[in-house]
């Protein structure tokens, strides 16, 4: 019943959105590029190339990703977008016919059907975003229908570039805001009304401001009258999904730990993808349906989409290793994206942080290679290592390299991690007795972690050292999965001892 007043809704949208743009078709139609319209579309093509390089170098949010139809629908989306925006320039700038037809044709087929997919999942409040994306796409749509009837028509191929590009505005303002710390919570849902501010005045005029309200506010009490029945309903309603958000107990529980999420900057793939995970499962073995199904709602997905999700996995909870290695576009956006966006004495904004997440997977490529070329040849224990164990060391272990005369721990530290000397020598002091030197292809560490015990040594560089570093839980977490590695340490450790 629901679904058939949702239709009925976007019915009535649909009809008063086209119904206002016949009452401003003669003025659209005759729309002419003065000097502030020219300013607004030189800009706002500059932003969208900047936008384009955007989306092809930083993966989409990953509500966009989980789900195969959705993953398409996105990409086609951008092409679409890329085709729109290269066809709009030559028929604005160059008064090209061919490319006004590219520009409405992938406009109207392509462009503005994968936007209307993605209208249930927006981000921000949608009682705001929803009736704004929608007003959006039903005038892009109407623009780029009469460029298609009259490709000849200057003026519809700037009403259609210029309502096109309103997207790209939201992207900005969210930047904006999101680089000075501004509207919060709300950033999102601001961004859409600034962009559609920016943009819309230049096709209806002074009337644009009124129309947007008047438009909201027929759908915020279609709504109201027709499908909200309760508090909760309403909440939701009205509710701020951002795009950087997480479900709200995550969100406390994360925001008090900003020192614990900054320090794993240092540690491996899997140290991140691991705090993640006890993040959303409350420190659990297990991320239940219930959970999985808060943080896909708080991003928008819809309860049949976070079901059918959940059945692609053939589990009803997700363990570490599922979460880890099938879900790494979800881990890798909250702690880039979202986690460290918490921090606000950190000088790094959304895109940065990105282009870290992007940089930070190269790294363990290039990891996993030195692994098979360096450490295979000069680790004893590890050079009959299988593909499993080369991947895990890969996604675990973390480089370091320490000057001549530093010390790398005390005796009586606690003992947190697990070294692999990769270049240099080490000299291992008791009591202030030097009693060994340990060099290239040898490891320390590894007795603290086994026997949950203090250092019992001090380790010092004697020239400058290279290692690669396994954090406590990344060494109980190799251990555990190749007990062959596991059994190879213990009688490493009795020979020492």
């Amino acid at each position: 019943m629901k679904n058939l007043k949702r239709s009925f809704i976007f019915i009535i949208l649909f009809l008063t959105a086209f119904f206002v743009l016949e009452i401003f078709k003669e003025k659209l139609g005759r729309l002419e590029a003065d000097t502030g319209i020219w300013a607004l579309i030189i800009v706002s093509t500059v932003l969208n190339l900047a936008v384009i390089v955007y989306h092809y170098i930083i993966p989409p949010h990953p509500k966009f990703l989980i789900i195969p139809f959705r993953r398409w629908t996105i990409r086609l989306h951008i092409w679409s977008g890329t085709i729109e925006l290269i066809s709009g320039v030559l028929a604005c700038f160059f008064f090209s016919p061919k490319a006004a037809l590219f520009q409405a044709v992938a406009g109207l087929f392509f462009h503005v059907p994968t936007a209307l997919i993605q209208v249930p999942i927006v981000f921000g409040s949608k009682a705001i975003m929803v009736p704004s994306y929608l007003l959006c796409i039903f005038i892009h749509a109407y623009c780029a229908f009469n460029l298609l009837v009259n490709p000849t028509s200057h003026s519809w191929a700037i009403c259609t570039f210029l309502i096109f590009n309103v997207y790209v505005w939201c992207r900005f303002y969210y930047y904006f805001f999101d680089r000075l710390k501004l509207m919060g919570d709300q950033k999102y849902t601001a961004s859409i009304l600034f962009a559609g501010l920016t943009i819309i005045p230049s096709l209806f005029g002074p009337l644009s401001m009124i129309l947007l309200v008047a438009y909201i506010s027929l759908y915020f009490f279609l709504v109201w009258l027709l499908i909200i029945r309760t508090p909760e309903e309403f909440d939701s309603f009205v509710h701020e999904r951002g795009r950087d958000s997480i479900s709200g107990s995550q969100f406390i529980q994360a925001s008090v730990q900003v020192e614990k999420i900054m320090a794993l900057k240092n540690e491996s793939e899997r140290d991140k993808a691991e705090y993640v995970f006890n993040l959303i499962s409350g420190n659990k073995k297990y991320i239940t349906d219930v959970q999985f199904s808060d943080l896909l709602s708080e991003w928008g997905l819809s309860k049949k989409e976070v079901s059918r999700y959940s059945r692609m996995f053939g589990i009803k909870n997700i363990d570490f290793e599922t979460f880890f290695h099938k879900m790494d576009s979800m881990w890798r956006y909250i702690y880039f994206d979202v986690l460290r966006s918490f921090n606000s004495n950190e000088k790094t904004e959304m895109i940065t942080r990105s282009l870290e997440g992007i940089r930070s997977n190269k790294d363990v490529k290039k990891l996993k290679e030195d692994i098979q070329v360096t450490l295979l040849k000069s680790v004893s224990f590890l050079r009959e290592a299988s593909p499993n164990l080369i991947e895990d060391l890969s996604s675990s272990l973390t480089f370091r390299k320490i000057n001549s005369g530093s010390v790398v721990f005390h005796e009586d530290d606690p003992g947190d991690r697990f070294y692999l000397i990769s270049k240099g020598i080490v000299q291992v002091y008791k009591n202030d007795h030097l009693i060994t030197e340990l060099n290239e292809g040898t490891c320390f560490g590894e007795i603290a972690l086994i026997e949950s015990s203090p250092r019992n040594a001090t380790i010092i560089a004697k020239n400058d050292c290279e290692f690669y570093t396994l954090s406590k839980s990344s060494f109980d977490y190799v251990l555990g999965r190749h007990l062959e590695i596991r059994s190879k340490i213990v009688e490493l450790i009795r020979l020492r001892k």
